[in-house]
Formats: C-alpha cells, structure tokens, sequence
C-alpha cells in the first residue's frame, strides 16, 4: 500500500531483542497515537510479512502509527515467551514515546486471532503494575482457550480454521 512509511527495527525483550515493524502514514503529521499489533497464526505461525498490509493499511487510514510484534513462536517458545515479548514490546513503546513520533500515553493494542489473545492478555497483564493500553481491539481473537462455548462444535468442521486445527494450535502454545 503506497502513502505509508515502513522501517524495521529491534526493541529490548526478556531474551533478546524483539523485531518490530513500524508503519506511519505520510499524511501523519506530528506526534501521532500508537497502535501496537500482534499477528495470529496460532502463536505458530504468522510474522511480520504474513500481516503487511494489513498493517499497513491500517497505519494509512487510521493515522496511527502501527508497530507490529514479531514475538517468539511456539512450539520452540511456548507460553508464557509470546506472552513475555507482547508485553515488553508494549511496555518499551509506551515509555520511549519520542521514539516512534508518537503522543506520550497513547498507546494501544490490538491483534487477530492469538495475536488478540496477546492483545487482551497484555491488558490484563499491565492492569495491576501499569503502565495500561489506552485502547485494545480485537479481530476474532482466541480468548477461551478451555474451547467450551457451543460455536466450537457448531463450526468444527468445514471452516478454514476448524476445532482439531484449533487444538493443535493450542497443544503447541500450552504444551
């Protein structure tokens, strides 16, 4: 998607430095609200090239800037890696605001499917020691892991993601 500026960069992590992506729209002016973002794919598979444009639009048409997490994947980095590099990467964006042209406080989360998870799981996390996203959204993400709710044999089969997928997925985060 044209009209967005993209840079790669590290962030410090609880084992090493995090890769992230950074999208700001030409358009933005000034200091400008964070969103940071993390993939689906199960905590699996899925990485900063997978979710593009995706980021990308998003950064265009929200003037946001957009900082997209590539956390550690399992099964090589099961719970709680993914967990432990969502919330630092969080956490460093919110306190190095002159980093990313970015307005002090306005820093939100959002992901789809596990990066969801990790979205909501980030706010949870942070609710006690702070510092808090101003925001969080969530696309279909993965928030009840005990996979009880009746959609979950509704939907089984014949989806693109069906129930045995959703296990083994489950199987290598929590393993």
């Amino acid at each position: 998607l044209h009209g967005v500026r993209v840079l790669d960069r590290l962030v410090p992590g609880p084992a090493g430095p995090i890769p992230v992506r950074v999208y700001r729209s030409h358009r933005t002016i000034g200091p400008a609200p964070v969103i940071v973002y993390y993939h689906g794919g199960g905590w699996v598979v899925g990485d900063l090239d997978t979710h593009d444009g995706s980021c990308r639009m998003l950064a265009r048409h929200s003037g946001c800037v957009v900082i997209s997490v590539a956390y550690r994947p399992a099964p090589e980095h099961p719970f709680p890696a993914p967990l432990d590099d969502a919330v630092a990467a969080f956490s460093y964006v919110h306190s190095h605001p002159q980093e990313f042209a970015a307005i002090p406080g306005a820093v939100a989360v959002m992901g789809d499917s596990a990066g969801g998870n990790l979205a909501a799981a980030v706010c949870v996390v942070t609710r006690e020691t702070g510092p808090t996203p101003i925001a969080q959204s969530l696309v279909y993400p993965a928030t009840d892991l005990r996979m009880g709710m009746p959609s979950i044999e509704t939907f089984a089969e014949g989806f693109l993601l069906g129930k045995a997928d959703m296990l083994w997925f489950r199987e290598q985060y929590l393993s």
